[in-house]
């Protein structure tokens, strides 16, 4: 893994977006004060890479998000075998004060490799070969872990050389050598088991078994001659059988033939029948040329209903004369007369009357003028106002006058009345004359043609006619009855009659195969008596063949059971049981016992198989279980992590010697535990856990950078860089150099080299240096050469 670009986002002390470029660097520095963030860089890296963070314990990762943000982002470019992979993640606090990743991506180019947290990482550990703590051992060694490679026990020691040197390949080996001996183990008992569930033959059970086949093959050409016999035997039997058989149908169909019943009745009740209805059809016959002669007279005569309407006419003549004699418009005429003379009389007296009034009127004016004048009004002779009402007397003669002027009135209202009266009713009497008058003239003009002298006479006439029609009409309906009765009992007679024809055609038409007699009748029942003579003489003939024809089929049945029975006997001999064609039988007989012997021999040349094979996978499973002895991890991983730690040991000692001047070098017992050889105290050996801090820091480094060298060198997990985070504080000036130069050197083998130091002596050593500085908005970082 050789990083490439980091870009980062609200990640501990990096408020604003920071980009630091890899690309083309080989040996760097990154210096700064202390806190200003040197570390979190480093951090940034790892948390990219696995989502956690070495300083943290890898148990919480709130605190990487800057004060006062809610999200940190980091991008990390990286190369893995000249391919270029990027990864992201978007880390986001929550309400409870922790942080969750909300989005992480794994990248190649453009193709999205995996995404999600726990994928990305998983993904990342499959691509480094390198777990979280692997990489904070090798790769990356944060403040405080030079020394844990070199103080790691030997398992977990050997567990990390495991995977960083790509010796996995070995106990891969060894676990599919344990599948491949269980396998060739399973794979032997299940051989075993097959062969103890063969159920081989004896020689003997051989012998019998191709003795019988061979029996069953000579057998096979005796049957086939023996077949055609009996095939031909069946033929004769089946054409027998079937001749019998016709015959005893034969039989039993002439036995069958029976007349019907009521033959001769039948048609004795049909000739009867059929002169009844000629009997009844002639008198009804009669009967109308009878009734048609009354209906001819009633013909010639009016009809009942013209000489009912005719007397009707007849007496209303009658009744409006009556009435026209009853109405006399002289006497109203005479007395409307004498009235209006009464009125003329009346007229001229009440004039005469009137006069004298008038003439009284004259002579008594002022009298008169009295009379008219009211208190109040104005006098007309003296024109002064009347203020009292005068005394008024009137004249004996004025009065007299007066009376005789009215009783003249009143006379001639009376006398004028009167004539008003006579002459409406006058009016009355003469429109109901002229009704009367009318009403005769309508009556007379519908009187029939004849005479009404004769009006009596015709209807007599025409009664008694109306009445021997209905005489004829009746007797002719009943007869007409009685004919439809005889008509429906000829036709029911008939109709049993053509039954007996219909069964006759039927049952010659179920005999027509024996060739009954042609009929020389047309009479149903003579055709009936011929059929039964001639079933008479087909019956016994038909019985006489059938006897002949049966004694032939019992005696080809007897020949066929004994050839039958011979076959029988020969398969009985060879075990073959026939049901059915005995060619079939034999031949799938011979198919079993071929079978049978071919599955025996196939059975013993399985049993020669399966013990090859349980010969051969018992060895596979012997070389199997050795081999994964071998590659045990206390065996042949241990003897290779023996080798590798003792090179890994050879590659710091000459690191070691440059670094303490030749005090110190490491050693490595079978275990792989590591002490140190104190070259200024006279060789003596001495356990790590009794070097200061700085001689720790030394041996730790040399430890570090040949793990990175060799790893580097062999190809393994794929280390192309090691970055340092420091420890360098507690070193001279001239030691610093000689670590420089060191590092350098390892730089120009191809290892990527960095280291993180706030010792501006080391830090200015590197061709490339990276500088931090703290900022009020957030740490910043420079490259500065």
């Amino acid at each position: 893994m050789r990083p490439l670009h980091l870009t980062i986002e609200g990640f501990s002390a990096y408020r604003k977006r920071t980009e630091i470029d890899f690309a083309d660097v080989d040996y760097f520095s990154l210096s700064g004060p202390t806190g200003s963030g040197k570390s979190s860089l480093v951090d940034a890296m790892v948390f990219a890479l696995y989502g956690r963070v070495p300083r943290l314990g890898g148990s919480t990762v709130a605190p990487v998000i800057s004060t006062g943000r809610d999200q940190a982002t980091v991008s990390f470019d990286f190369m893995v075998a000249d391919q270029v992979y990027t990864v992201i993640r978007d880390l986001h606090r929550t309400k409870s004060g922790g942080a969750s990743v909300r989005e992480a991506r794994l990248e190649r180019g453009s193709v999205s490799l995996e995404s999600g947290a726990g994928n990305v990482t998983k993904s990342v550990e499959e691509l480094l070969r390198l777990s979280f703590e692997d990489f904070s051992r090798t790769v990356i060694l944060p403040q405080g872990e030079f020394a844990r490679f070199l103080k790691a026990t030997p398992s977990d020691r050997q567990q990390l050389l495991r995977g960083l040197m790509g010796l996995d390949v070995y106990s891969e080996v060894g676990s599919r050598s344990r599948a491949r001996e269980a396998v060739a183990k399973s794979a032997s008992s299940e051989a075993r088991a097959r062969l103890d569930g063969l159920e081989l033959p004896s020689p003997e059970e051989m012998d019998a078994q191709v003795a019988r086949l061979q029996a069953i093959e000579r057998l096979a050409a005796v049957v086939s001659e023996s077949e055609q016999a009996i095939s031909e035997g069946e033929t004769s039997v089946r054409e027998l059988q079937k001749v019998v058989d016709g015959l005893d149908n034969a039989r039993e169909r002439l036995q069958a033939l029976v007349p019907p019943e009521r033959l001769e009745e039948i048609s004795r009740l049909v000739g009867e029948a059929s002169d009844n209805v000629a009997v009844l059809h002639t008198r009804q016959g009669e009967l109308s040329e009878q009734a048609d002669l009354v209906k001819e007279k009633l013909s010639e005569l009016p009809s009942l209903e013209s000489i009912e309407r005719a007397e009707t006419v007849n007496a209303r003549l009658l009744e409006v004369d009556a009435e026209l004699s009853s109405v006399s418009i002289g006497d109203f005429e005479s007395e409307l007369a004498a009235a209006e003379a009464e009125v003329a009389e009346f007229s001229g007296t009440l004039e005469q009357a009137r006069f004298v009034l008038e003439s009284s009127r004259i002579a008594h004016a002022a009298h008169d003028l009295a009379t008219k004048l009211s208190v109040g009004d104005v006098c007309p002779v003296c024109d002064h106002l009347i203020d009292s009402a005068p005394e008024i007397v009137s004249p004996a003669d004025l009065a007299a006058a007066k009376a005789g002027e009215q009783a003249a009135d009143e006379s001639l209202a009376r006398g004028r009345e009167r004539v008003s009266s006579l002459t409406e009713q006058l009016a009355v009497q003469r429109a109901q004359l002229s009704a009367l008058a009318r009403k005769k003239q309508e009556l007379e003009g519908d009187t029939p043609d004849f005479d009404l002298a004769s009006v009596s006479e015709v209807k007599s006439q025409v009664l008694d006619l109306m009445h021997q029609k209905s005489e004829f009409d009746e007797e002719i309906a009943g007869i007409a009855e009685s004919a439809k009765d005889a008509q429906r009992v000829l036709e029911d007679l008939a109709e049993q009659q053509r039954s007996l024809g219909i069964k006759l055609m039927a049952s010659r038409e179920a005999l027509a195969d024996l060739k009954p007699n042609p009929n020389e009748s047309d009479d149903p029942i003579v055709q009936w008596k011929e059929l039964l003579v001639w079933r008479d003489s087909a019956l016994k003939n038909t019985e006489s063949e059938l006897s002949v024809k049966s004694h032939e089929f019992a005696e080809a049945t007897r020949g066929l059971s004994k050839a039958r029975h011979a076959v029988l006997q020969a398969l009985e001999a060879v075990e073959i049981v026939a049901e059915g064609n005995y060619s079939v039988a034999v031949a799938r007989a011979h198919e079993q016992a071929r079978h049978r012997v071919e599955e025996s021999e196939k059975r013993v040349e399985e049993s020669k198989v399966l013990a090859s094979q349980i010969e051969e996978k018992a060895h596979h499973a012997s070389v199997a279980h050795e081999l994964s002895q071998h590659l045990r991890a206390d065996g042949f991983e241990r003897w290779l992590m023996v080798g590798a730690i003792a090179n890994l040991v050879a590659g710091a000692n000459s690191l070691l010697g440059q670094l303490s001047g030749g005090g110190y070098s490491l050693i490595a017992d079978a275990s792989g535990s590591f002490d140190v050889i104190d070259h200024h105290s006279a060789n003596e050996v001495r356990p790590i856990s009794t070097l200061s801090g700085g001689e720790t820091f030394l041996v730790s480094l040399s430890l570090a950078l040949s793990l990175a060298e060799t790893l580097s060198a062999s190809g393994g997990a794929g280390l192309d860089a090691i970055i340092l985070d420091e420890g360098f504080g507690t070193l001279d000036e001239e030691l610093l150099e000689v670590v420089a130069t060191v590092l350098e050197d390892l730089a120009g083998r191809g290892l990527m080299v960095g280291i993180i130091t706030h010792v501006k002596e080391l830090a200015g050593l590197a061709p490339v240096r990276f500088r931090v500085r703290k900022e009020p908005d957030g740490s910043v970082v420079e490259r500065v050469s």
